[in-house]
């Protein structure tokens, strides 16, 4: 999970249950939007991502 313009925070391998990952960033300009971006990077596997369990949270 990254936002439009951050790099990569957390790597998950091998089997597991459904994970909760965060991703913390800041945004230094007004922009009308914030990409967020759910990747696989893997060369073989499968991944899930639930659309609706994302969420962006301003803290300040």
């Amino acid at each position: 999970l990254r936002a439009s313009g951050s790099r990569i925070n957390a790597v998950l391998t091998g089997t597991r249950n459904w994970t909760w990952v965060a991703a913390d960033f800041l945004v230094s300009q007004p922009v009308e939007e914030v990409e967020l971006s759910c990747e696989f990077r893997g060369m073989q596997g499968r991944t899930w991502f639930e659309e609706g369990s994302l969420r962006l949270v301003k803290l300040r």
